[in-house]
């Protein structure tokens, strides 16, 4: 089965930090992959930003320049590559799960859900 994966940023926090306005600090994103039958899964997410996970090399873009791709990089780049393999597992499960129905049973061994043979007495 093979899932193509989309990012997407949904929404950022800023706030001032070195008398730079507007600087981001936190991200809210969403990753989904999609199987070729269509089949969707999501996983929601969020990541913190500090001047420890400035890309080295990189300069200070504005708020206002800031492009999705960009701020998806520096997501991209924090996450470690054990963490993205978790959030890749995630989705396929969603996606099995909507493509294989799972139901719930209750347990054979449970006495609350066992039928009460007292209805069969006769008397």
């Amino acid at each position: 089965m093979t899932i193509a994966y989309t990012w997407k940023v949904t929404n950022v926090k800023v706030t001032e930090i070195n008398n730079t306005p507007n600087t981001v600090v936190y991200t809210y994103w969403e990753k989904t992959g999609k199987d070729e039958e269509g089949n969707e899964g999501t996983f929601y997410g969020g990541t913190s930003f500090s001047a420890d996970n400035v890309i080295e090399g990189s300069k200070f873009i504005p708020f206002d320049e800031l492009t999705e791709s960009e701020v998806i990089e520096w997501i991209k780049a924090s996450i470690t590559n054990g963490y993205e393999q978790h959030i890749n597992e995630q989705i396929d499960k969603l996606i099995f799960e909507k493509k294989n129905i799972l139901v719930e049973k209750p347990l054979p061994w449970d006495p609350s859900n066992m039928v009460s043979n007292t209805s069969n007495i006769v008397e």
